[in-house]
């Protein structure tokens, strides 16, 4: 009996090991079983036969586009050392995706191509989400669409040519209120409109450490307008297109519009990038807009924005003002500082509609009440978009907490320099040699870690009890962030691997406090987990930090119902079998 009851324990202690299901062009999706010797031959076979947790891996090839992803926690990845192409054409009406992520969550794409789409050539309409080190291009409309998705993480992909069959609205990445989306270390470049942008009431999003190049609008866009009925109004009651979004340590060159542009934006924060050449014909090195989004909405102005450390570097042919206030667009604290402008073979203009449109940068600043410490003339950038040596940006920026990184993933220290580019560490070629996937940086390999599951937040008294299930065996800790209430997230602690719980005792008191989790390693920070939230009683919390809890070893019998599976117990407590999934009697 106490054989049993041990080996019972330990079944029910481990989940179920996920399969490798692999697809070649020469496989065959009525003899072929997914493995790698006699593999299937299309994805959507691979699909129908995957389970929660499983890859599906594909040889080298390509393989036909239009599908649609219905099971959760999947990944999609070539076999190492080769590369697989998901493709379709962007002209046909109803093959409107290369891939679409449809009602899955918790899924990864990795190492792919993605082409084509008579609209996007990925959609993702359920997070979590991952797409890290892949090629999109080719869409009719956006490379990537993002339609009110939370928690979609892209990192490390190249995006280029959207807009192939229609360039009228075709961003690289186009998301609408979408929460917490995070772009790093992406090279985008020959957009037919915007770059990036976070729109609709995006919350929390971060576009950092990019390459962002050739663009037909605006480099990154925080943000246009959207239609009313796109905006979570108990979230985002006042309408703002985004908030709490920030761009910082970006490259951005040669755009037709902005190189970052502020549209009806609550503390938008752009820190630290590197716009050459933009403002070509369209907005302005920067600019600031209230839009008038009709209906209840109303005017929407911008508010508590903040703009540090930046280079804007104007072309000669430029007839557009280095920074652009629209009239009556901001609100609250504009705070700027430590920026670098300069026009090419000219002197810039500053605008402040409706009443001054030929301001120098002493009379931007006396009529703005702000930029102090910002300076005028040629920031010494060399082809690479890399400071040269004897810049006059070197030493010259603000600390900003929050980050210490630059564009090459180079750590800031002592005084920082103004724009993307810290001197002193290794630079990047930018833009990147032929092969390199993303700008070159980011660390790619270790492969991420999965998601968390079954995350629970529980008060007690003053502090709060936080506990999950561990889904990954390559983490080296767990990253615990909490919100309060529609704030942003911010990192609480990182624990030690195969931790499964925690205790928060610095929680503020009389709030509602969201957390979430995410297992992190070497390749980065995996999927988040399902958020949950707590209120605080006044007058509690306010402590120094946390406990940490028990470890676990990769999930349990309550982990789904695959880790279910493994358990073969009868009521009796006798085992009559333990199988893998797929095996019969």
């Amino acid at each position: 009996m106490l054989r049993t009851s041990l080996l019972v324990a330990l079944l029910c202690g481990c989940a179920l090991q996920a399969a490798d299901i692999h697809v070649a062009t020469s496989g065959n999706d009525t003899t072929g079983n997914g493995s790698i010797a006699t593999p299937y031959a299309t994805l959507s076979r691979a699909h129908q036969a995957a389970s929660a947790g499983d890859k599906i891996i594909f040889r080298a090839g390509t393989y036909a586009g239009d599908f649609y992803v219905t099971k959760n926690n999947l990944t999609f990845e070539s076999y190492p050392g080769e590369w697989a192409r998901i493709s379709v054409a962007n002209n046909v009406s109803g093959v409107d995706n290369a891939l679409y992520i449809g009602t899955a969550a918790n899924c990864t794409v990795r190492r792919l191509e993605l082409e084509g789409g008579y609209y996007y050539a990925i959609k993702i309409d359920t997070g979590p989400c991952l797409v890290e080190d892949c090629v999109i291009h080719g869409s009719g409309r956006d490379c990537v669409k993002i339609p009110g998705v939370d928690n979609v993480t892209i990192r490390r992909c190249e995006i280029y040519d959207s807009g192939l069959r229609d360039p009228s609205n075709a961003e690289g990445i186009d998301n609408v209120n979408g929460d917490f989306m995070l772009v790093q270390d992406c090279y985008i470049h020959d957009i037919a409109t915007n770059g990036v942008y976070p729109k609709g009431g995006s919350i929390g999003s971060i576009i950092e450490r990019c390459l962002i190049r050739n663009c037909g609008q605006k480099g990154i866009s925080m943000a246009q307008s959207s239609g009313l009925q796109f905006y979570d109004t108990t979230a985002n009651p006042e309408y703002y297109s985004c908030r709490d979004c920030i761009a910082r340590n970006n490259i951005i060159e040669n755009c037709e519009g902005s190189g970052i542009d502020l549209e009806s934006a609550l503390r938008a924060k752009v820190y630290n990038n590197t716009m050459i050449n933009v403002a070509k014909s369209q907005q302005g090195g920067i600019r600031i807009a209230s839009a008038n989004k009709g209906g209840a909405a109303g005017t929407v102005k911008c508010k508590d924005c903040e703009i540090r450390n930046n280079i804007i570097v104007l072309g000669s042919a430029s007839p557009r003002p280095m920074l652009f206030m629209g009239n009556a667009s901001h609100e609250g604290t504009l705070t700027m500082s430590n920026n670098r402008y300069y026009k090419t073979g000219g002197t810039a203009v500053y605008w402040w509609e409706p009443t001054s449109y030929s301001l120098d940068l002493a009379g931007w600043k006396t009529t703005s009440g702000t930029d102090s410490n910002s300076t005028e003339g040629d920031p010494q950038v060399g082809a690479n978009w890399h400071l040269n040596g004897g810049s006059p940006c070197i030493d010259q920026a603000t600390t900003i907490a929050g980050f210490n990184d630059d564009y090459d993933g180079n750590t800031r220290s002592g005084a920082w320099d103004i724009g993307a580019d810290e001197t002193g560490g290794t630079a990047l070629q930018t833009p990147p040699p032929a092969g390199t996937i993303g700008t070159g940086g980011g660390q790619a390999g270790a492969g991420t870690p999965a998601a968390p599951s079954g995350f629970t937040a529980t008060l007690n008294g003053a502090d709060v009890d936080l506990s999950w299930t561990d889904n990954s065996g390559n983490e080296t800790g767990f990253r615990i962030e909490r919100k309060v209430g529609t704030g942003s997230y911010a990192t609480v602690t990182t624990t030690a691997a195969d931790a499964t719980s925690y205790t928060d005792t610095s929680a503020p008191a009389g709030a509602t406090v969201t957390y979430r989790v995410m297992a992190v390693n070497a390749g980065g920070a995996g999927l988040p987990s399902n958020e949950d939230s707590v209120v605080t009683p006044a007058g509690g919390g306010g402590g120094s930090g946390g406990s940490g809890g028990s470890s676990g070893g990769g999930g349990g019998c309550n982990a789904s119902p695959d880790a279910a599976f493994m358990c073969g117990i009868l009521i009796l407590g006798l085992i009559t079998a333990v199988a893998p999934r797929g095996a019969t009697d």
